[in-house]
């Protein structure tokens, strides 16, 4: 009997002494429902909670249920088919950093992530429509906020008290103390509001008093009472419509629509330094703007362009000088920059730009097209790159050249009359083996 309870006894010995050799098993839930449709899984090597199912998550404070999930998670990944971010759901995850939301969400409530102090990073839904009052409240973390074109409503304090804003873009219309500071100090440098917003409300911006660069577009109408209160370093208003839309925005003050407050407290009013910005897309996914007499033709690929990547980076072959975007505007042309991806210069692309002076090509460019700089009589160095083969009928026609015109290398083809009619008060450079292509057209004469 003894030997018997003495072999029992080892053999638990030895038992005991192989369990320890595995580490220990947390009993911390790592899975649960989040939603009535929806479902969570806390990854606790990698700190990731991830949701996932259709519909909308649960509100008020913690939609996993476990306190110490709340406590411990660090990134958030809502996975597609999730529509919805509900009332207080991820409030005061103090550990929080990232948040990646698919493209299916939507809807962010009121107080959604309200005091994540930690909170540096959001990917948010492309379809995004709407954030809610205090969503993003006293995230501190936050440096720069990029919200969708597709969101058309940013509730009352949303981000509010994010004093580590330094870049805010946005589109939609502005709640009240949307993205105020008060009663503390901001470092928020630059706004962005894009071509959706209508109105901003209120105290919108209230207390940035580091704020000096503020983009503003035409389909604003109406900006509350002390939107921008305070923010005296603001020296610099980016303006995309014309000085007289602006003069019939509502701007409220102490002293009525549009009056100057004895305070300082409006500073959109007596701002020195409007800036009236114009632009627009261009098809092929090309888009221009012209601010303060530079035109500028940028490249934007984006998913329209699908199936049709052969076409994009070209500028329109314009049938008529007077349906160019610009037309309208060619004498406040002073210069024109054709950023990296713009692949070649259409028809009359800067006909009669009479005070066009510099001009900026890329190598990106192949070709310049028929009467593309017709009557531009004030071109200064202009400097065809070696990426251009090819130069069209009536490119430069009637022009003025000054300064130094250097030719592309790898020219193939000017058509005749491509510098008709044009003055060369200029040194041309220009490869040797190019000279019976200049010879062909006569340049200077017809």
């Amino acid at each position: 009997m003894k030997k018997r309870i003495l072999s029992l006894i080892v053999t638990l010995t030895m038992l005991v002494g192989l369990l320890s050799a595995f580490p220990a098993v947390s009993y911390a839930a790592t899975s649960g429902q989040a939603g009535p449709w929806v479902d969570w899984y806390y990854d606790e090597g990698t700190r990731t909670l991830t949701l996932s199912g259709i519909g909308s998550l649960y509100g008020y404070q913690n939609c996993t249920g476990d306190e110490d999930v709340r406590e411990d998670v660090k990134h958030i990944i809502i996975e597609n088919g999730v529509t919805e971010i509900a009332w207080a759901s991820f409030k005061y995850f103090p550990s929080l950093k990232t948040v990646t939301m698919a493209d299916s969400v939507t809807k962010i409530g009121d107080f959604a992530f309200e005091s994540c102090t930690r909170l540096t990073n959001i990917n948010f839904s492309k379809n995004l429509k709407s954030i809610g009052r205090y969503a993003f409240d006293l995230c501190y973390g936050l440096k720069s906020v990029k919200i969708p074109s597709s969101c058309l409503s940013i509730g009352e304090y949303a981000f509010s008290r994010c004093t580590g804003l330094e870049d805010i873009e946005l589109y939609g219309n502005i709640g009240k103390e949307a993205f105020s500071c008060y009663p503390f100090l901001s470092t928020l440098k630059s706004v962005t509001i894009g071509g959706n917003c209508e109105h901003i409300d209120e105290d919108a911006f209230i207390s940035c008093d580091r704020l000096t660069t503020l983009r503003l577009p035409a389909s604003v109408k109406q900006i509350g009472e002390c939107a921008f209160h305070s923010d005296e370093s603001l020296t610099d208003v980016y303006y995309g419509g014309t000085v007289e839309q602006w003069k019939k925005i509502d701007i409220d003050s102490y002293l009525g629509k549009n009056q100057l407050s004895i305070y300082g407290n409006d500073p959109l009013i007596y701002c020195e330094n409007i800036h009236y910005v114009q632009g627009g897309d261009i098809y092929f996914g090309l888009s221009w703007e012209l601010n303060s007499g530079t035109l500028t033709i940028r490249a934007n690929p984006d998913s329209s362009m699908i199936g049709n990547e052969q076409f994009y980076g070209n500028m329109v072959k314009w049938g008529e000088p007077e349906i160019v975007p610009w037309y309208g505007l060619r004498s406040e042309i002073t210069s024109v920059v054709i950023e990296d991806g713009v692949k070649d210069i259409g028809n009359y692309a800067f006909y009669g730009c009479s005070n066009l002076e510099s001009v900026t090509i890329p190598s990106s460019v192949t070709r310049i097209c028929k009467y593309a700089f017709k009557n531009c009589f004030a071109l200064e160095d202009l400097t065809i790159p070696d990426s251009v083969t090819r130069i069209d009928e009536g490119a430069f026609m009637n022009c003025w050249l000054s300064g130094t015109f250097t030719l592309s290398d790898s020219l193939t083809t000017i058509e005749r009359g491509a510098f008709s009619a044009t003055k060369f008060d200029c040194n041309i450079i220009f490869n040797d083996s190019k000279k019976s292509l200049l010879d062909d057209i006569s340049i200077g004469g017809g």
